[in-house]
């Protein structure tokens, strides 16, 4: 449980760090920027000090850690992306591990700002990664084991449900969010993790992000090599 905590948090801190509001400005285009200033207003970024505080190890008492961003009305702002620029990326995150059991749903939607006449409308669509249905379900009673009891990838036309009071976003009704599911290269929440980046930016950006920060990152070598024979294939 150690490691994992804390390589989830040393990748969460360089993402967190690159899109904190005082860079916005810089990095974002002047779209995706008007878009960033209004969803900001509405939920809050998730920071530093955030991460740190959270993925805490658990004292010897506390036989489950768990993390829910969407809880406090909090979302991570991810880099933006390059060949669709006008979008501004948002992750929410949920994990529940104890020292047998590791579950976690990671969920990112790509919001933009249609603007006609005198009307504003966010528009966005997204994804989620998450574990096994059956691990999901021994985590959280509530949830059903399903059709998707494996890692996996699938569409998403809203916001975790916690959130969406906040914001509103436009997407179709006939938008598929529960077929389609795709099948990860990923055994835990840490590669899972490092799925979401790699779909997200490709497989550059992915190798740049893990060389600019892997002397800070204690743990993780195994998990990067779990992965190097499906992403950097040749």
């Amino acid at each position: 449980m150690k490691k994992t905590i804390t390589t989830l948090k040393d990748i969460l801190i360089p993402l967190c760090k690159d899109q904190q509001p005082e860079r916005a400005r810089s990095t974002l285009s002047p779209k995706a920027l008007k878009t960033y200033l209004i969803v900001s207003e509405l939920l809050d970024p998730i920071t530093v000090p955030y991460i740190k505080n959270e993925f805490k190890l658990p004292t010897n008492l506390e036989r489950v850690w768990k993390v829910n961003s969407s809880d406090c009305g909090k979302v991570l702002y991810l880099p933006p992306i390059k060949k669709h620029d006008y979008f501004v990326p948002i992750l929410s995150l949920e994990c529940s591990l104890n020292e047998t059991l590791s579950s976690a749903k990671f969920r990112v939607v790509l919001i933009c700002l249609k603007e006609h006449q005198a009307t504003k409308v966010l528009q966005g669509v997204g994804f989620r990664m998450e574990t096994p249905d059956s691990l999901n379900q021994r985590a959280n009673p509530t949830v059903n084991q399903g059709i998707h009891d494996f890692y996996h990838a699938q569409l998403v036309r809203k916001l975790d449900r916690k959130l969406r009071h906040n914001v509103q976003i436009t997407c179709p009704n006939w938008f598929p969010d529960v077929q389609p599911s795709f099948p990860l290269p990923a055994d835990c929440p840490v590669t899972l993790l490092l799925c979401l980046i790699v779909t997200l930016y490709g497989r550059i950006y992915y190798n740049q992000f893990l060389e600019e920060n892997k002397k800070h990152m204690t743990f993780i070598k195994p998990y990067e090599e779990k992965l190097d024979k499906w992403i950097n294939w040749n």
